[in-house]
């Protein structure tokens, strides 16, 4: 055993002092960042061969997943990078540099990684189309140089300034249904007496409704505020959401309360 921890892969490490294992640590970090950049150019040789279909693939993420063993998110991100960062064979020969260059250039030089690359890819894409393109190549230089000094969550907190900087009008609201209204509640009366009844209580409200129909189940056992209110009598809070004479002063069973949560 002494002689495996004295072997060439620990000998002189220990000898490191603090600042050297530091440096040897960020050292290690950009070769992983320049590993990650070589794989991207082969992942964007392998989209543009299209290889997928002959290999019997519906997809390259589902490719990936197999060849790389790795997993489907991690696949569809590192596609994405590729995507982004590739240069793109163009139409009458040659090729057009790649979506985010400056991100390439960094990338390969091993001073953003990963995290870097998609927090950057994030940003870039969720600009409106009619950013003029100085502008857009002005956001990603902006988010490289500051992604060389500081990690991703302080890349995509810079991202929303520029975006917010670059499209004024914000995005479009919603074109899903509008929201329910709270506070209301709807009853049938039927002609065997019966009372069916549904509907929507923001949360102060639900919480009154709450406590009063879990007197319900306690089977009328009045506490010390109701014996003083008068038994049967409801309180405030059951005075605020329920309509004037109810429930009737004839009910002398307690209904069965059963809560589903959803």
């Amino acid at each position: 055993m002494c002689s495996i921890l004295s072997g060439r892969g620990r000998q002189g490490k220990w000898q490191l002092g603090d600042e050297e294992l530091l440096a040897a640590l960020r050292k290690s970090q950009a070769r992983v960042n320049r590993a990650y950049g070589e794989q991207l150019t082969w992942l964007g040789e392998l989209l543009a061969r299209n290889l997928t279909p002959g290999l019997g693939y519906r997809t390259a993420g589902r490719l990936l997943q197999d060849l790389l063993r790795i997993g489907q998110a991690e696949a569809n991100r590192r596609l994405a990078h590729a995507v982004a960062l590739s240069e793109v064979a163009a139409m009458t020969g040659g090729e057009l540099p790649p979506g985010l260059p400056a991100t390439a250039q960094a990338l390969r030089a091993g001073a953003v990684g990963a995290e870097h690359v998609e927090a950057i890819r994030r940003v870039i894409t969720e600009l409106p189309r009619d950013v003029p393109a100085a502008q857009v190549e002005w956001a990603e230089l902006t988010l490289v140089d500051a992604a060389r000094t500081v990690g991703p969550a302080a890349i995509t907190k810079l991202g929303r300034a520029i975006q917010a900087r670059l499209d004024q009008d914000g995005r479009p609201p919603s074109a899903g249904p509008p929201r329910r209204p709270a506070n209301e509640l709807h009853w049938t009366s039927h002609g065997d007496g019966e009372l069916a009844f549904n509907g929507r209580l923001a949360a102060e409200s639900g919480a009154l409704l709450t406590a009063v129909l879990a007197r319900w189940r306690s089977h009328g056992r009045p506490s010390r505020a109701s014996r003083t209110r008068g038994r049967g009598q409801p309180g405030t809070a059951m005075r605020s959401l329920t309509p004037s004479g109810w429930p009737p002063a004839a009910v002398t069973c307690r209904p069965t309360v059963v809560n589903a949560p959803r």
